[in-house]
């Protein structure tokens, strides 16, 4: 956890304000908060804090907190955001979570508050990483002349890099679309015996695809099929990455 976490603190009544900055401290959470109680001042410790945890309040004088919830996703996406209430319908703790909170604490429940901003945080840092991986992939992908492809298991496209461009045409277009479609008449049968197989073995297989694309119709590119899995320890696979090259 950050050493000194900035809190901004959405609570219109002092005394709500200050128990739940008690109960921080009892929870050996290092922090400087910044309280307000109007739309407002809230606004400026949005765009004047630089906060890395809101917590707020449902119910307020002069708005409520989906609209707190909303103003902080305009000005500050990226900040974890906890509704903390004393009383909260089930369905409307839905909509906020829905729209965008991480999480809600109920004022007789405060005691939970220090392990909810804990694993807002966690998730945040979990985000913030796999954005990362996701934009290095891009890179990579993008920056390749081999044509690289991310299937599900029925073989339809989740990703397909920028090189299949010059074949295909928009590889955003192709999302959902069928990866054998484009294939030779001819070829099918074998390369969709090639990526059974490696989804049921988890072993790499390769094949050679005439593609019935826009360009180099008839040409044979080599293919390999890699089975990836979405988690560890054995979990089952959900994906299987194709990459062809010239």
């Amino acid at each position: 956890m950050t050493d000194n976490l900035r809190i901004l603190i959405l609570e219109d009544l002092a005394e709500d304000a200050e128990l739940l900055q008690r109960e921080l401290r009892r929870s050996k959470i290092n922090f400087t908060a910044r309280h307000v109680a109007s739309k407002a001042d809230y606004l400026k410790g949005l765009d004047e804090s630089a906060p890395d945890v809101i917590l707020s309040d449902y119910s307020l004088p002069d708005f409520d907190g989906m609209q707190a919830l909303r103003l902080a996703q305009e000005r500050a996406p990226q900040v974890p955001f906890i509704m903390v209430t004393g009383t909260i319908s089930e369905e409307t703790a839905v909509e906020c979570m829905k729209a965008g909170a991480v999480d809600y604490v109920l004022k007789e429940h405060i005691g939970r508050i220090g392990s909810a901003i804990q694993i807002a945080l966690e998730k945040k840092q979990a985000e913030a990483k796999l954005r990362e991986s996701e934009e290095l992939l891009r890179l990579i992908t993008d920056n390749v002349t081999d044509l690289i492809a991310i299937l599900d298991l029925q073989g339809k496209r989740l990703y397909n890099s920028a090189s299949y461009g010059e074949i295909l045409g928009n590889p955003q277009s192709l999302r959902g679309t069928s990866s054998f479609k484009e294939i030779h008449p001819d070829d099918v049968a074998t390369i969709k015996r090639v990526f059974e197989e490696t989804v049921r073995t988890g072993m790499g297989k390769r094949g050679e695809p005439r593609p019935e694309g826009k360009r180099g119709q008839g040409a044979r590119r080599f293919a390999r099929c890699h089975r990836a899995q979405a988690g560890r320890g054995g979990a089952a696979p959900e994906r299987g990455a194709v990459s062809g090259v010239d």
